[in-house]
Protein backbone atom coordinates (compact mmCIF):
# COMPACT_ATOMS: atom_id res chain seq x y z
CA UNK A 1 0.00 0.00 0.00
CA UNK A 2 2.85 2.39 0.81
CA UNK A 3 4.39 1.81 -2.62
CA UNK A 4 1.06 2.57 -4.34
CA UNK A 5 0.64 5.74 -2.30
CA UNK A 6 4.14 6.88 -3.26
CA UNK A 7 3.43 6.20 -6.94
CA UNK A 8 0.21 8.20 -6.72
CA UNK A 9 2.00 11.12 -5.10
CA UNK A 10 4.69 11.13 -7.79
CA UNK A 11 2.05 11.16 -10.53
CA UNK A 12 0.25 14.04 -8.81
CA UNK A 13 3.50 15.99 -8.53
CA UNK A 14 3.96 15.61 -12.30
CA UNK A 15 0.40 16.75 -13.00
CA UNK A 16 0.67 19.75 -10.72
CA UNK A 17 3.17 21.28 -13.13
CA UNK A 18 0.89 20.74 -16.15
CA UNK A 19 -2.63 21.69 -15.03
CA UNK A 20 -3.93 25.08 -13.83
CA UNK A 21 -3.72 25.62 -10.06
CA UNK A 22 -7.50 25.95 -9.77
CA UNK A 23 -8.13 22.67 -11.58
CA UNK A 24 -5.51 20.89 -9.49
CA UNK A 25 -7.02 22.21 -6.27
CA UNK A 26 -10.54 21.10 -7.22
CA UNK A 27 -9.74 17.71 -8.74
CA UNK A 28 -6.42 16.43 -7.41
CA UNK A 29 -5.72 17.98 -4.03
CA UNK A 30 -7.79 15.36 -2.19
CA UNK A 31 -6.52 12.33 -4.15
CA UNK A 32 -4.19 11.19 -1.38
CA UNK A 33 -5.97 8.05 -0.25
CA UNK A 34 -5.37 4.69 -1.91
CA UNK A 35 -8.13 2.24 -1.01
CA UNK A 36 -6.38 -0.91 -2.21
CA UNK A 37 -4.10 -2.37 -4.87
CA UNK A 38 -5.55 -5.41 -6.57
CA UNK A 39 -4.84 -7.27 -9.84
CA UNK A 40 -2.73 -4.45 -11.21
CA UNK A 41 -5.20 -1.69 -10.36
CA UNK A 42 -4.56 1.06 -7.81
CA UNK A 43 -7.95 2.14 -6.48
CA UNK A 44 -8.07 5.82 -5.51
CA UNK A 45 -10.86 7.21 -3.35
CA UNK A 46 -12.72 10.25 -4.73
CA UNK A 47 -15.38 12.19 -2.89
CA UNK A 48 -18.20 12.54 -5.41
CA UNK A 49 -19.47 11.28 -8.77
CA UNK A 50 -18.90 14.55 -10.64
CA UNK A 51 -15.20 14.66 -9.79
CA UNK A 52 -14.93 10.95 -10.66
CA UNK A 53 -16.50 11.62 -14.08
CA UNK A 54 -14.23 14.57 -14.84
CA UNK A 55 -11.12 12.67 -13.79
CA UNK A 56 -12.04 9.67 -15.93
CA UNK A 57 -12.96 11.79 -18.95
CA UNK A 58 -9.99 14.15 -19.01
CA UNK A 59 -7.12 12.92 -16.86
CA UNK A 60 -7.15 9.16 -16.29
CA UNK A 61 -5.23 8.32 -19.47
CA UNK A 62 -2.60 10.91 -18.68
CA UNK A 63 -2.23 9.62 -15.11
CA UNK A 64 -1.79 6.07 -16.36
CA UNK A 65 0.79 7.19 -18.92
CA UNK A 66 2.86 8.80 -16.18
CA UNK A 67 2.37 5.77 -13.93
CA UNK A 68 3.76 3.42 -16.59
CA UNK A 69 6.97 5.45 -16.76
CA UNK A 70 7.51 4.98 -13.03
CA UNK A 71 7.26 1.21 -12.70
CA UNK A 72 8.10 -1.83 -14.80
CA UNK A 73 4.98 -3.62 -13.55
CA UNK A 74 1.86 -3.00 -15.63
CA UNK A 75 -0.43 -0.99 -13.37
CA UNK A 76 -3.37 1.34 -13.84
CA UNK A 77 -5.32 3.75 -11.68
CA UNK A 78 -9.02 3.35 -11.03
CA UNK A 79 -11.30 5.72 -9.14
CA UNK A 80 -13.78 4.59 -6.52
CA UNK A 81 -16.40 6.59 -4.65
CA UNK A 82 -16.49 6.61 -0.87
CA UNK A 83 -20.07 5.31 -1.05
CA UNK A 84 -18.92 2.29 -3.04
CA UNK A 85 -16.63 1.10 -0.27
CA UNK A 86 -18.23 -1.53 1.92
CA UNK A 87 -17.53 -0.40 5.44
CA UNK A 88 -19.42 0.36 8.63
CA UNK A 89 -18.40 4.04 8.47
CA UNK A 90 -17.68 4.04 12.16
CA UNK A 91 -21.07 2.83 13.38
CA UNK A 92 -20.98 -0.24 15.60
CA UNK A 93 -23.26 -2.90 14.15
CA UNK A 94 -24.20 -4.24 17.57
CA UNK A 95 -25.38 -0.83 18.82
CA UNK A 96 -28.94 -0.39 17.46
CA UNK A 97 -29.46 2.90 19.30
CA UNK A 98 -26.38 4.45 17.72
CA UNK A 99 -27.34 3.04 14.31
CA UNK A 100 -30.80 4.62 14.56
CA UNK A 101 -29.26 7.89 15.63
CA UNK A 102 -26.92 7.97 12.66
CA UNK A 103 -29.72 7.00 10.29
CA UNK A 104 -32.00 9.82 11.40
CA UNK A 105 -29.49 12.57 12.06
CA UNK A 106 -26.03 12.59 10.57
CA UNK A 107 -23.48 15.26 9.88
CA UNK A 108 -24.40 16.55 6.45
CA UNK A 109 -21.12 17.24 4.63
CA UNK A 110 -20.73 20.64 3.06
CA UNK A 111 -20.38 20.50 -0.71
CA UNK A 112 -16.67 20.77 -1.40
CA UNK A 113 -17.06 23.13 -4.36
CA UNK A 114 -19.20 25.65 -2.43
CA UNK A 115 -16.39 27.91 -1.20
CA UNK A 116 -15.76 31.65 -1.36
CA UNK A 117 -13.01 31.04 -3.93
CA UNK A 118 -15.53 29.44 -6.27
CA UNK A 119 -18.22 32.08 -5.77
CA UNK A 120 -18.20 34.49 -8.72
CA UNK A 121 -19.11 38.00 -7.63
CA UNK A 122 -21.04 40.58 -9.65
CA UNK A 123 -23.34 43.52 -9.03
CA UNK A 124 -26.29 41.28 -8.18
CA UNK A 125 -24.59 39.46 -5.29
CA UNK A 126 -21.70 41.67 -4.20
CA UNK A 127 -23.27 42.96 -0.98
CA UNK A 128 -24.48 39.49 0.06
CA UNK A 129 -21.02 38.02 -0.58
CA UNK A 130 -19.22 40.74 1.39
CA UNK A 131 -21.49 40.32 4.40
CA UNK A 132 -21.19 36.53 4.29
CA UNK A 133 -17.40 36.82 4.32
CA UNK A 134 -17.55 39.28 7.21
CA UNK A 135 -19.59 36.80 9.22
CA UNK A 136 -17.29 33.92 8.30
CA UNK A 137 -14.30 35.91 9.54
CA UNK A 138 -16.00 37.01 12.79
CA UNK A 139 -18.96 34.75 13.58
CA UNK A 140 -21.10 35.40 16.65
CA UNK A 141 -20.23 39.11 16.53
CA UNK A 142 -23.12 41.34 15.43
CA UNK A 143 -24.90 40.00 12.35
CA UNK A 144 -26.85 37.13 13.84
CA UNK A 145 -28.74 35.67 12.12
CA UNK A 146 -27.70 36.27 8.53
CA UNK A 147 -30.80 35.86 6.38
CA UNK A 148 -30.01 35.34 2.66
CA UNK A 149 -32.97 35.47 0.31
CA UNK A 150 -33.59 35.39 -3.44
CA UNK A 151 -35.09 33.31 -6.23
CA UNK A 152 -34.23 29.65 -6.74
CA UNK A 153 -30.82 28.84 -8.17
CA UNK A 154 -29.00 32.14 -7.57
CA UNK A 155 -26.30 30.88 -5.20
CA UNK A 156 -27.81 31.22 -1.73
CA UNK A 157 -26.78 27.72 -0.66
CA UNK A 158 -23.32 28.21 -2.13
CA UNK A 159 -22.78 31.41 -0.14
CA UNK A 160 -24.11 29.93 3.09
CA UNK A 161 -21.99 26.79 2.71
CA UNK A 162 -18.92 28.93 2.01
CA UNK A 163 -19.31 30.40 5.50
CA UNK A 164 -19.20 26.89 6.95
CA UNK A 165 -16.07 25.99 4.98
CA UNK A 166 -14.32 29.19 6.04
CA UNK A 167 -15.07 28.61 9.73
CA UNK A 168 -13.80 25.02 9.57
CA UNK A 169 -10.70 26.02 7.61
CA UNK A 170 -9.75 28.31 10.45
CA UNK A 171 -10.81 26.08 13.35
CA UNK A 172 -11.38 22.39 12.63
CA UNK A 173 -12.84 21.90 16.11
CA UNK A 174 -15.82 24.14 15.42
CA UNK A 175 -19.08 22.26 14.97
CA UNK A 176 -20.72 23.45 11.75
CA UNK A 177 -24.16 21.89 11.31
CA UNK A 178 -25.81 22.14 7.90
CA UNK A 179 -29.42 21.14 7.40
CA UNK A 180 -32.49 22.05 5.39
CA UNK A 181 -35.77 23.12 6.91
CA UNK A 182 -37.30 19.97 5.44
CA UNK A 183 -34.63 17.79 7.03
CA UNK A 184 -35.11 19.56 10.35
CA UNK A 185 -38.81 18.74 10.11
CA UNK A 186 -38.13 15.09 9.29
CA UNK A 187 -35.63 14.79 12.14
CA UNK A 188 -38.15 16.18 14.60
CA UNK A 189 -40.87 13.86 13.31
CA UNK A 190 -38.58 10.84 13.56
CA UNK A 191 -37.52 11.51 17.13
CA UNK A 192 -41.07 12.09 18.34
CA UNK A 193 -42.35 8.88 16.76
CA UNK A 194 -39.71 6.25 17.49
CA UNK A 195 -40.05 4.14 20.67
CA UNK A 196 -39.23 6.08 23.84
CA UNK A 197 -39.80 9.26 21.88
CA UNK A 198 -39.72 11.53 24.91
CA UNK A 199 -36.32 10.25 25.89
CA UNK A 200 -35.01 10.22 22.34
CA UNK A 201 -36.07 13.80 21.64
CA UNK A 202 -33.07 14.89 23.69
CA UNK A 203 -30.87 13.43 20.93
CA UNK A 204 -32.59 15.79 18.51
CA UNK A 205 -32.10 18.82 20.74
CA UNK A 206 -28.52 17.93 21.62
CA UNK A 207 -27.58 17.60 17.97
CA UNK A 208 -28.86 21.00 16.90
CA UNK A 209 -27.89 22.80 20.10
CA UNK A 210 -24.33 21.53 19.75
CA UNK A 211 -23.78 23.74 16.69
CA UNK A 212 -21.26 26.54 16.82
CA UNK A 213 -22.57 27.56 13.40
CA UNK A 214 -26.03 26.45 12.27
CA UNK A 215 -26.75 26.65 8.53
CA UNK A 216 -30.39 26.14 7.54
CA UNK A 217 -31.41 26.03 3.89
CA UNK A 218 -34.89 26.93 2.58
CA UNK A 219 -36.36 28.13 5.86
CA UNK A 220 -39.59 28.94 3.99
CA UNK A 221 -40.36 25.22 4.14
CA UNK A 222 -41.42 25.74 7.78
CA UNK A 223 -44.19 28.10 6.64
CA UNK A 224 -47.46 26.70 7.98
CA UNK A 225 -45.82 23.91 10.04
CA UNK A 226 -46.74 25.18 13.50
CA UNK A 227 -45.34 22.38 15.65
CA UNK A 228 -41.99 22.32 13.82
CA UNK A 229 -41.79 26.10 14.05
CA UNK A 230 -42.10 25.79 17.82
CA UNK A 231 -39.14 23.41 17.93
CA UNK A 232 -37.06 25.58 15.64
CA UNK A 233 -37.87 28.57 17.83
CA UNK A 234 -36.42 26.71 20.85
CA UNK A 235 -33.26 25.80 18.94
CA UNK A 236 -32.89 29.31 17.54
CA UNK A 237 -33.27 30.99 20.92
CA UNK A 238 -30.85 28.59 22.59
CA UNK A 239 -28.12 29.12 20.00
CA UNK A 240 -28.64 32.88 19.77
CA UNK A 241 -28.49 33.30 23.54
CA UNK A 242 -25.23 31.31 23.60
CA UNK A 243 -23.66 33.50 20.86
CA UNK A 244 -23.72 30.78 18.22
CA UNK A 245 -23.93 31.92 14.60
CA UNK A 246 -27.10 31.20 12.62
CA UNK A 247 -27.35 31.52 8.82
CA UNK A 248 -30.65 31.04 6.99
CA UNK A 249 -31.63 31.00 3.32
CA UNK A 250 -35.08 31.57 1.88
CA UNK A 251 -36.74 32.20 -1.45
CA UNK A 252 -38.46 35.30 -0.07
CA UNK A 253 -38.03 38.07 2.53
CA UNK A 254 -38.89 37.10 6.12
CA UNK A 255 -41.90 39.46 6.16
CA UNK A 256 -43.38 37.49 3.23
CA UNK A 257 -43.54 34.25 5.26
CA UNK A 258 -47.25 34.67 5.89
CA UNK A 259 -47.74 31.45 7.87
CA UNK A 260 -44.63 31.75 10.03
CA UNK A 261 -45.12 32.55 13.71
CA UNK A 262 -44.51 36.27 14.29
CA UNK A 263 -41.86 35.79 16.95
CA UNK A 264 -39.78 33.74 14.48
CA UNK A 265 -40.17 36.37 11.76
CA UNK A 266 -39.04 38.98 14.28
CA UNK A 267 -35.98 36.94 15.19
CA UNK A 268 -35.08 36.46 11.53
CA UNK A 269 -34.82 40.26 11.38
CA UNK A 270 -32.53 40.60 14.40
CA UNK A 271 -29.37 40.39 12.35
CA UNK A 272 -29.03 41.22 8.66
CA UNK A 273 -31.08 40.31 5.61
CA UNK A 274 -29.30 40.32 2.23
CA UNK A 275 -30.81 39.69 -1.19
CA UNK A 276 -29.25 37.95 -4.18
CA UNK A 277 -30.70 39.10 -7.50
CA UNK A 278 -30.60 37.44 -10.95
CA UNK A 279 -27.17 37.76 -12.61
CA UNK A 280 -26.44 40.31 -15.31
CA UNK A 281 -24.69 39.47 -18.60
CA UNK A 282 -21.18 39.99 -17.26
CA UNK A 283 -21.74 37.81 -14.20
CA UNK A 284 -23.30 34.96 -16.18
CA UNK A 285 -20.37 34.89 -18.58
CA UNK A 286 -17.92 35.15 -15.68
CA UNK A 287 -19.54 32.15 -13.98
CA UNK A 288 -19.29 30.06 -17.15
CA UNK A 289 -15.65 31.01 -17.70
CA UNK A 290 -14.78 29.99 -14.16
CA UNK A 291 -16.76 26.75 -14.29
CA UNK A 292 -15.40 25.61 -17.64
CA UNK A 293 -11.91 25.43 -16.09
CA UNK A 294 -13.22 22.64 -13.89
CA UNK A 295 -14.75 20.65 -16.72
CA UNK A 296 -12.16 20.85 -19.50
CA UNK A 297 -8.43 20.24 -19.21
CA UNK A 298 -7.77 23.00 -21.77
CA UNK A 299 -10.44 25.72 -21.32
CA UNK A 300 -9.20 27.54 -24.43
CA UNK A 301 -10.82 24.81 -26.52
CA UNK A 302 -14.23 26.16 -25.49
CA UNK A 303 -15.14 29.09 -27.73
CA UNK A 304 -16.15 32.26 -25.89
CA UNK A 305 -19.01 32.65 -28.38
CA UNK A 306 -20.34 29.29 -27.16
CA UNK A 307 -20.28 30.52 -23.56
CA UNK A 308 -21.99 33.76 -24.58
CA UNK A 309 -24.66 31.78 -26.39
CA UNK A 310 -25.36 29.65 -23.30
CA UNK A 311 -25.42 32.71 -21.05
CA UNK A 312 -27.89 34.44 -23.38
CA UNK A 313 -30.31 31.51 -23.13
CA UNK A 314 -30.28 30.83 -19.38
CA UNK A 315 -30.54 34.30 -17.88
CA UNK A 316 -32.27 33.85 -14.51
CA UNK A 317 -31.23 30.68 -12.73
CA UNK A 318 -27.50 30.13 -12.12
CA UNK A 319 -28.09 26.46 -11.33
CA UNK A 320 -29.70 25.99 -14.77
CA UNK A 321 -26.88 28.00 -16.35
CA UNK A 322 -24.22 25.73 -14.84
CA UNK A 323 -26.27 22.65 -15.68
CA UNK A 324 -26.46 23.77 -19.31
CA UNK A 325 -22.68 24.17 -19.41
CA UNK A 326 -22.16 20.66 -18.01
CA UNK A 327 -24.54 19.22 -20.58
CA UNK A 328 -22.82 21.10 -23.41
CA UNK A 329 -19.36 19.91 -22.37
CA UNK A 330 -20.43 16.31 -21.79
CA UNK A 331 -22.31 16.17 -25.09
CA UNK A 332 -19.38 17.50 -27.11
CA UNK A 333 -17.00 15.10 -25.37
CA UNK A 334 -19.32 12.14 -25.97
CA UNK A 335 -19.70 12.84 -29.71
CA UNK A 336 -16.18 14.21 -30.21
CA UNK A 337 -17.52 17.58 -31.37
CA UNK A 338 -15.79 20.95 -31.05
CA UNK A 339 -16.89 23.17 -28.15
CA UNK A 340 -18.35 25.71 -30.58
CA UNK A 341 -21.34 28.02 -30.70
CA UNK A 342 -22.80 25.90 -33.51
CA UNK A 343 -23.05 22.92 -31.19
CA UNK A 344 -24.77 24.76 -28.32
CA UNK A 345 -28.35 24.24 -29.64
CA UNK A 346 -27.45 20.66 -30.57
CA UNK A 347 -26.23 19.80 -27.10
CA UNK A 348 -28.98 21.70 -25.28
CA UNK A 349 -31.86 20.66 -27.51
CA UNK A 350 -33.77 18.85 -24.75
CA UNK A 351 -33.58 21.69 -22.23
CA UNK A 352 -33.98 24.81 -24.37
CA UNK A 353 -36.76 27.13 -23.14
CA UNK A 354 -39.90 27.15 -25.28
CA UNK A 355 -39.40 30.74 -26.42
CA UNK A 356 -35.90 29.91 -27.71
CA UNK A 357 -37.22 26.88 -29.59
CA UNK A 358 -40.00 28.97 -31.13
CA UNK A 359 -37.49 31.48 -32.45
CA UNK A 360 -35.45 28.80 -34.17
CA UNK A 361 -38.18 26.98 -36.06
CA UNK A 362 -38.49 28.52 -39.54
CA UNK A 363 -39.66 25.80 -41.91
CA UNK A 364 -40.52 28.25 -44.71
CA UNK A 365 -36.94 29.51 -44.97
CA UNK A 366 -35.64 25.94 -44.90
CA UNK A 367 -37.90 24.91 -47.76
CA UNK A 368 -36.77 27.87 -49.87
CA UNK A 369 -33.15 26.92 -49.19
CA UNK A 370 -33.77 23.28 -50.12
CA UNK A 371 -35.33 24.33 -53.42
CA UNK A 372 -32.41 26.65 -54.22
CA UNK A 373 -29.75 24.04 -53.42
CA UNK A 374 -31.58 21.27 -55.29
CA UNK A 375 -32.01 23.43 -58.40
CA UNK A 376 -28.35 24.54 -58.32
CA UNK A 377 -27.06 20.94 -58.23
CA UNK A 378 -29.71 19.54 -60.57
CA UNK A 379 -31.33 17.21 -58.04
CA UNK A 380 -34.66 17.13 -56.24
CA UNK A 381 -35.51 18.23 -52.71
CA UNK A 382 -36.44 14.60 -52.04
CA UNK A 383 -32.87 13.63 -52.90
CA UNK A 384 -31.59 15.96 -50.17
CA UNK A 385 -33.77 14.25 -47.57
CA UNK A 386 -33.12 10.74 -48.88
CA UNK A 387 -30.64 8.18 -47.57
CA UNK A 388 -28.67 8.30 -50.81
CA UNK A 389 -24.89 8.50 -50.40
CA UNK A 390 -24.09 9.36 -54.01
CA UNK A 391 -21.28 11.89 -54.04
CA UNK A 392 -23.30 14.58 -55.79
CA UNK A 393 -26.27 14.27 -53.43
CA UNK A 394 -24.17 13.94 -50.29
CA UNK A 395 -22.14 17.02 -51.25
CA UNK A 396 -25.29 19.03 -51.96
CA UNK A 397 -26.67 17.94 -48.59
CA UNK A 398 -23.50 19.14 -46.82
CA UNK A 399 -23.74 22.47 -48.66
CA UNK A 400 -27.38 22.88 -47.63
CA UNK A 401 -26.50 22.28 -43.98
CA UNK A 402 -23.69 24.81 -44.06
CA UNK A 403 -25.70 27.49 -45.83
CA UNK A 404 -28.81 27.42 -43.63
CA UNK A 405 -26.72 27.22 -40.49
CA UNK A 406 -24.53 30.13 -41.57
CA UNK A 407 -27.23 32.36 -43.07
CA UNK A 408 -30.17 31.72 -40.73
CA UNK A 409 -28.33 30.43 -37.65
CA UNK A 410 -30.72 27.48 -37.68
CA UNK A 411 -30.12 24.88 -34.90
CA UNK A 412 -28.60 21.68 -36.20
CA UNK A 413 -31.46 19.64 -34.74
CA UNK A 414 -33.94 21.67 -36.80
CA UNK A 415 -31.85 21.16 -39.93
CA UNK A 416 -31.75 17.45 -39.19
CA UNK A 417 -35.54 17.28 -39.07
CA UNK A 418 -35.72 19.03 -42.45
CA UNK A 419 -33.43 16.38 -43.92
CA UNK A 420 -35.41 13.27 -43.06
CA UNK A 421 -34.89 13.37 -39.27
CA UNK A 422 -31.13 12.94 -39.37
CA UNK A 423 -29.50 13.05 -35.96
CA UNK A 424 -27.66 16.17 -34.86
CA UNK A 425 -24.25 14.48 -34.82
CA UNK A 426 -24.60 13.71 -38.53
CA UNK A 427 -25.64 17.30 -39.28
CA UNK A 428 -22.75 18.65 -37.21
CA UNK A 429 -20.39 16.49 -39.27
CA UNK A 430 -21.82 17.92 -42.51
CA UNK A 431 -21.35 21.47 -41.30
CA UNK A 432 -17.76 20.83 -40.23
CA UNK A 433 -16.97 19.09 -43.53
CA UNK A 434 -17.86 22.17 -45.57
CA UNK A 435 -15.92 24.42 -43.18
CA UNK A 436 -12.88 22.27 -43.85
CA UNK A 437 -13.45 22.20 -47.62
CA UNK A 438 -13.71 25.98 -47.74
CA UNK A 439 -10.09 26.09 -46.64
CA UNK A 440 -8.76 23.41 -48.97
CA UNK A 441 -11.05 23.43 -52.03
CA UNK A 442 -11.63 26.60 -54.14
CA UNK A 443 -14.58 24.95 -55.92
CA UNK A 444 -16.48 24.62 -52.65
CA UNK A 445 -15.97 28.32 -51.96
CA UNK A 446 -17.29 29.08 -55.44
CA UNK A 447 -20.42 26.96 -54.83
CA UNK A 448 -21.04 28.71 -51.54
CA UNK A 449 -20.57 32.16 -53.09
CA UNK A 450 -22.94 31.35 -55.97
CA UNK A 451 -25.65 29.98 -53.70
CA UNK A 452 -25.29 32.86 -51.23
CA UNK A 453 -26.11 35.28 -54.05
CA UNK A 454 -29.31 33.32 -54.74
CA UNK A 455 -30.31 33.78 -51.10
CA UNK A 456 -29.90 37.55 -51.25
Amino acid sequence: MEESTNLLQTVLNNLKVEVPDEVYSELFADLTSVHKTERGFIYIIVKNALIKFRLEQFYLNKMNEILNTLTSAKMMFKFILVDEIDQSKGVLKDDPEETAKMRAISLRPLKAEYTFNNFVIGSSNRFAASQALQIAESPYAVLNPLYIFGEVGLGKTHLMTAIGHFVLDNDINKNVVYTTAQQFTEDFFYYTNIPKGKAQIETFYNYYRSADVLLVDDIQFLDGKTSTQEEFFKVFDYLHSHNKQIVLTSDRPAKSLKNMMSRLVTRFSWGLAVEINPPDDALRLGILKKKVKSFVSNPELVEEDALKEISSIFTINIRELEGALKRFINYCVSFDLPFSKDNVPVALDGILPDDVKANTDDSEELEKAKNAVAKYFGITTSDLSSSSRKNKIAYARHIFVYLVKTKFDTPLTTIGKALGNRDHATIAHSHQKIKDLLISNPLTKQDIDNLTKLFE
